[in-house]
């Protein structure tokens, strides 16, 4: 992969065990591709992003190679709400999460987040991030693309592999 990606070691090292060459080579060039659409956005206009795990009352455990995701995907990643995160990704784990999202988020820290501020929550549905796999490590790299810079990449994930949740 190119050089300018070798930050993203966890990542790197991820691809690099995939022996599937045609698959392998599949994130290869989505990745170049998202990190040649993105090479230009630095410092603050990289939203910072927490993940957060229904299943594990959300915590917010993700691995190395996750938060790589994240970084390539022009955000930057972050381990709890109180680091005011500029968006939240919660993984729903079953659909009572709907019920129970309002009074997690209404309560404080959450309420006084930046994310939650400006309508910046979202629910993913489709892919486990704290389980990354080579069967489904680009649909994570395209959800959080989607996500945390809807402006440079549409892979029609919206609506059916993520959701915004509106609070307004």
């Amino acid at each position: 992969m190119a050089d300018n990606l070798t930050r993203l070691t966890s990542l790197t090292a991820f691809i690099d065990k995939i022996e599937n060459v045609e698959l392998k080579e599949s994130i290869e060039e989505e990745i170049t591709i998202i990190n040649h659409k993105l090479k230009f956005i630095i410092g603050e206009a990289k939203p910072s992003v927490l993940i957060l795990n229904q299943s594990m009352d959300f915590d917010s455990k993700i691995s190395s190679v996750v938060e790589d995701c994240i970084s390539l995907c022009g955000g930057q990643p972050v381990d709890s709400i109180a680091e005011n995160p500029s968006i939240v990704i919660v993984h729903l784990d079953d659909p009572s999460l709907y019920g129970k999202l309002p009074e997690t988020i209404l309560n404080y820290p959450f309420s006084e987040s930046d994310a939650i501020k400006n309508n910046q929550l979202y629910i993913a549905h489709s892919v486990s991030f704290e389980n990354e796999s080579q069967d489904n490590i680009l649909d994570i790299v395209e959800i959080l693309a989607e996500i945390i810079q809807p402006k440079y990449f549409i892979f029609g994930k919206n609506g059916n592999d993520w959701v915004q949740f509106d609070l307004n």
